[in-house]
């Protein structure tokens, strides 16, 4: 926003002078219409602000069109595709967080932040309070991305069992000082970006379809909806703070659902 309006005095901004600023914008860098739609909303509280403070009459957001968003589609594997992932990565390093994805549903940042603090074997449940973020260079260790982020999930078989071994590992070669679950070679608890890099290579090495990390997020709550759980629960699970954010995102599935609820409404009239 700075170099391309920031010369311009408050009082003589116009609704052009905003709306070519998006065209510029987006033409120079490639930015997507959802990135834009996060400029103009920076843009409309800050001079909503002015307005507040009797700095301008009226903000010239009012007659400024904003940027179309375009619905997110998330890539996902089906239950073959996982499987085939699930076989391939046996054995490797990567079967833990990858699973921790996969079979529970975890962001990259709660897989990263993970601590064993928060893994209770007794009660075959895991916590998630915490996550890993990065901010271009530095990672630092926060709360998680929201309130309904915090959840207590359910520990699988085959989750129990690697993070069974992976203790017992960082046990006797005495790594893991930080307490973390998932660490990379050094014993350093590994980024999210670094994490999804590792995972990208993973994928492309072996000619899988193509899939990001958060993309297994994504093929725990389609598998979810196909065995019949409720958006709202699968939302839930996710750590979504509302049943809306889970609908916004998994479009595939409300359609699918209007298929079924059409369907048996046909079936009743036969």
């Amino acid at each position: 926003l700075d170099p391309a309006l920031g010369d311009t005095p408050l009082l003589k901004l116009t609704p052009k002078d905003i709306q070519q600023y998006y065209i510029q914008v987006q033409r120079e860098n490639g930015l997507s219409s959802n990135t834009m739609r996060r400029h103009h909303d920076l843009l409309s509280s800050a001079l909503r602000t002015a307005v507040r403070q009797d700095m301008l009459l009226v903000s010239p957001m009012d007659r400024v069109e904003p940027p179309r968003s375009k619905l997110y589609e998330a890539d996902f594997y089906n239950p073959e595709e996982l499987k085939r992932l699930y076989n391939l990565l046996k054995g490797r390093w990567l079967e833990l967080p990858v699973k921790l994805a996969g079979s529970l549903g975890l962001r990259r940042e709660e897989i990263c932040g993970l601590k064993w603090e928060n893994v209770s074997f007794q009660r075959r449940v895991v916590y998630i309070r915490e996550a890993r973020t990065a901010f271009g260079a530095t990672v630092v260790q926060k709360e998680t991305k929201n309130r309904a982020s915090v959840r207590t999930l359910y520990i699988p078989d085959d989750v129990y069992q690697l993070l069974a071994q992976e203790q017992e590992r960082q046990g006797k070669e005495g790594c893991g000082s930080t307490g973390h679950v998932v660490l990379d070679q050094k014993g350093l608890p590994y980024s999210p970006n670094a994490l999804s890099l590792a995972f990208t290579r993973f994928v492309r090495k072996n000619n899988l379809p193509r899939v990001t990390l958060h993309g297994l997020r994504h093929s725990f709550a389609t598998i979810a909806s196909f065995q019949g759980v409720s958006l709202f629960d699968i939302g839930k699970a996710l750590g979504h703070s509302t049943p809306a954010t889970t609908g916004r995102i998994y479009t595939h599935l409300i359609d699918r659902t209007h298929e079924e609820t059409l369907m048996r409404v046909s079936d009743a009239l036969k």
